[in-house]
């Protein structure tokens, strides 16, 4: 018979040691011992697809929190570039008047000077 290590945590090695006789019972009937080692895998792959499970939530959370947050700053670009665009047009219309009033000024200097 080969050997083989199992490693338990601290709570079973306590219940193990309590029950010497029940494990010795357990080590020593093979269909026993492998429905026990089925068991244990079968714990042990439930409690990593619960953890990966919490694990999926939180990437879902994260995910959508992020596609909410994408959301927020193309709304807030478009309003940005529109905010942009209108005072390009005001500053705009701004140099045009001052333009204009310096013509005028120029205008009322020449004929001054006339």
């Amino acid at each position: 018979m080969g050997m083989m290590e199992i490693w338990v945590d601290e709570e079973e090695f306590k219940a193990i040691k309590r029950n010497r006789e029940k494990g010795l019972t357990l080590l020593n009937d093979e269909e026993k011992f492998k429905l026990y080692l089925l068991s244990l895998k079968f714990k042990f792959l439930r409690e990593k697809l619960n953890k990966l499970e919490k694990r999926l939530a939180d990437i879902t959370e994260s995910y959508a929190k992020l596609k909410n947050f994408e959301r927020r700053a193309v709304k807030d670009k478009e309003f940005l570039m529109e905010i942009r665009q209108e005072l390009s047009l005001e500053n705009s219309n701004l140099r045009r008047t001052l333009k204009d009033e310096g013509n005028v000024q120029k205008e009322q200097v020449y004929k001054g000077n006339n």
